[in-house]
This record gives C-alpha cells, sequence and structure tokens, in this order.
C-alpha cells in the first residue's frame, strides 16, 4: 500500500505527492492493467485549471470503458495555497 501526503504543493515533504500525480498514478496503473477504476474525491476547494490537466487522462479510461464513477465533493472556491514554500 502507498502512503503519502496529498497536497496542492507537492515536495515539501518526504513521501508528499501532488494530487494530479496521485491521480495520473492510479489512472496509468488502471490502463495498463485494463481495470475499471472509480474516483470518489472529498475536497476543500476544486479549481477548473487543475480538473483540465487530468482531463486528457480521465477521458482516456473513459473511451477504454475503465471509468466506472468519477464524483467530487468540495467546498467553497478558494484562490488561497494550502502552504507555503
Amino acid at each position: 500500500m502507498e502512503v503519502y501526503v496529498v497536497n496542492n504543493r507537492a515536495g515539501i515533504l518526504e513521501r508528499e505527492r501532488s494530487v494530479l500525480e496521485v491521480f495520473e498514478n492510479y489512472i496509468n496503473k488502471a490502463i495498463s492493467r485494463n481495470e475499471r477504476i472509480s474516483f470518489y474525491v472529498a475536497v476543500g476547494f476544486f479549481f477548473f485549471e487543475g480538473f483540465q490537466q487530468l482531463y486528457p487522462k480521465l477521458r482516456e479510461l473513459d473511451e477504454k470503458g475503465l471509468l466506472n464513477d468519477f464524483r467530487v465533493i468540495m467546498g467553497r472556491e478558494t484562490k488561497k495555497q494550502l502552504k507555503k514554500c
């Protein structure tokens, strides 16, 4: 099992990964194994710019018939970073 901190500004803590890295990792595994996958995400805030980066991989999953479900529960939008370098 992989254990790491997920944050919008990764690289400061050991074993920390960005949200995009985590999604891409799971998506790439599902594609390479030809396995169906679902995403249930709860976030404090959600930016369309981040979703745009992930969209090509989600579309690939969907086109291959491997995306079961994609759901997001989010809080209010903010322009603030979670932490500062």
